[in-house]
């Protein structure tokens, strides 16, 4: 899984160290590339276009990022999911992607996010 680069914090003692918030405050929280390359990654990309449209993607989206990704399921998927985090901006949160994937079924995908 992504994991963010400490090695620039910890050699700046400037910096402050992140706060792992608790996990209803994180299901608020604005979705992160990394996330959305994990969930690319999982099970989850076996039926990615449902996934894609209980977010709202629109089928352009879905028709575009499969064009662009030469039929890579895992690629088309991160593509709708970066367009889906970039159109929705605040409202791209874990919580809307964790609903859209237990209503597609896949429960211990949506359940790493939490």
């Amino acid at each position: 899984p992504c994991e963010p680069d400490k090695s620039k914090q910890a050699m700046d003692t400037n910096l402050p160290m992140p706060v792992t918030p608790v996990a209803e405050d994180s299901l608020r929280q604005r979705m992160t590339i990394c996330q959305l390359q994990d969930v690319a990654d999982s099970e989850a990309v076996t039926r990615w276009k449902p996934v894609c449209r209980r977010l709202g993607v629109r089928r352009d989206i879905i028709v575009e990022a499969e064009k662009a990704s030469s039929n890579d399921r895992s690629e088309a998927f991160v593509i709708a999911l970066e367009l889906w985090h970039d159109e929705q901006g605040d409202k791209a949160t874990v919580s809307v992607l964790v609903e859209a994937l237990e209503k597609s079924g896949f429960n211990e995908v949506a359940k790493s996010l939490k």
